[in-house]
């Protein structure tokens, strides 16, 4: 929408295997059960959605890879995001489909 275009972000298949990497190391640490100064859940979505102009980005990032709850939350965040972007994707295949047929099959007469 009005962010900027996403330069310099690390490619998707990096992004994954670091994760990953970081969530199994998190977990063996789990630390701030309480979740004693964690950021809001939108912060956290800003950084799923790379929202770069979010202010205070960088502290949010540092955060989630320090918080074991944090990252989880970002983790589930991240995969509803996928299955929705995947979701709208199929149903953009079906509609195109379902018009291709029609359009083949012409007008009823």
């Amino acid at each position: 929408m009005s962010d900027e275009p996403k330069r310099d972000l690390p490619a998707r298949r990096v992004e994954r295997r670091l994760i990953k990497t970081a969530g199994a190391a998190l977990r063996g640490n789990s630390t701030n059960p309480e979740r004693i100064g964690c950021p809001d859940p939108s912060a956290v979505e800003a950084v799923v959605r790379r929202r770069l102009k979010f202010p205070g980005l960088v502290d949010v990032v540092d955060h989630i890879a320090t918080c074991a709850p944090c990252f989880e939350q970002y983790n589930r965040q991240r995969q509803r995001l996928r299955i929705r972007n995947a979701g709208t994707a199929m149903l953009g295949c079906v509609v195109l489909l379902v018009l291709g047929f029609l359009w083949l099959r012409g007008p009823a007469k």
